[in-house]
């Protein structure tokens, strides 16, 4: 069986296990490629057209997974520091100041960090979302 270029992305999106590693493949780019050199197939085949809307389903519900991973890995990472006695940290590099307190990271943060859930996705609003 000859798998089309839209099913081989659509196997390889199970194979994500982070928001990191699907940006840094330009997977998201590489989908709209595929969408491209579909060109007028979706008014001409109504299956076509069904493809598409399964990937863009798959594809956003993965980046969906993959940002409640990374929030639930940075939660741990944070409750970690804070058992620790860490109650300090210089975030500077991220536009907060050197000396945020861990408290505030924690609930700001993680509340700030639900927002993306709630808006449309890019890939520009997804690298940065975290």
């Amino acid at each position: 069986m000859v798998r089309t270029p839209l099913e081989q992305m659509i196997e390889a999106l199970r194979a994500f296990r982070s928001l990191r590693e699907i940006l840094k493949t330009n997977f998201i780019e590489q989908g709209r490629k595929v969408k491209e050199t579909a060109g007028g197939m979706f008014l001409r085949y109504p299956a076509a057209l069904v493809a598409f809307i399964r990937f863009n389903f798959l594809l956003r519900r993965t980046l969906i997974e993959l940002m409640h991973a990374d929030l639930i890995a940075i939660r741990a990472g944070l409750a970690q520091m804070q058992s620790a006695g860490v109650r300090i940290i210089d975030c500077h590099h991220l536009g907060l100041s050197a000396s945020e307190s861990l408290a505030k990271i924690f609930c700001d943060g993680a509340d700030e960090w639900k927002q993306p859930f709630q808006k449309e996705y890019t890939e520009r609003s997804v690298s940065q979302g975290l």
